[in-house]
């Protein structure tokens, strides 16, 4: 302990002797507890409000859109918010709009739109999540840990991915050599499986 330690530490302790003498005089011991006690309460409900609100904030929840496109939004829409895809692929039933970054060649955004009412029913993003409370998932432990056991599971008969459906919380996670390659939003998320 250094010199100047050991001054502010006797200081203290002379300041609180000086005070419990002093209280001891007076005879108000019983003002000084419930005052420690009202003080000791209020710090114990801060601290606990704090937590209260970090479990809110981590909790898992439903998510509504990615890249700042939502489920049912018409395929105008998707222009209007992204542009003009970088590739469409279609098939009979949907039409997949591919949008990509130029200097992030990892990520894609698939948005696919029904033939039927011309609106989005699935989207996938792979490479760097844009949604931080998705990019904080990375490993399949971690989801589980996070999301619990999935409703529903895929393996590739090849035996190159895996998906884990939460449709409680639209969400299906595709996963690759244990960790998530790929998220994809949708309203009806085990039908999005193979």
């Amino acid at each position: 302990m250094s010199t100047g330690s050991a001054i502010i530490l006797s200081t203290i302790l002379l300041i609180v002797s000086v005070g419990a003498w002093r209280i001891s005089v007076a005879h108000r011991w019983g003002t000084v507890g419930k005052v420690l006690g009202v003080i000791i309460l209020l710090i114990a409900v801060i601290i606990g409000g704090i937590y209260a609100y970090q479990w809110y904030q981590e909790r898992p929840k439903v998510v509504n859109n990615l890249s700042g496109i939502r489920i049912g939004m018409i395929e105008a829409e998707v222009f209007v918010e992204m542009g003009e895809p970088d590739s469409v692929t279609k098939h009979k039933t949907y039409k997949v709009l591919r949008y990509t970054k130029e200097y992030d060649t990892a990520f894609a955004l698939d948005v696919s739109v029904s033939s039927k009412d011309n609106k989005v029913d699935v989207l996938c993003e792979q490479g760097e999540f844009t949604d931080p409370y998705l990019s904080s998932y990375v490993s399949e432990s971690e989801l589980i840990e996070r999301f619990g056991e999935p409703e529903a599971t895929f393996i590739d008969p090849n035996g190159s991915y895996k998906t884990l459906a939460y449709p409680s919380y639209n969400l299906t996670f595709i996963i690759r050599s244990g960790n998530v390659s790929e998220v994809c939003l949708s309203n009806k998320a085990q039908g999005y499986l193979a």
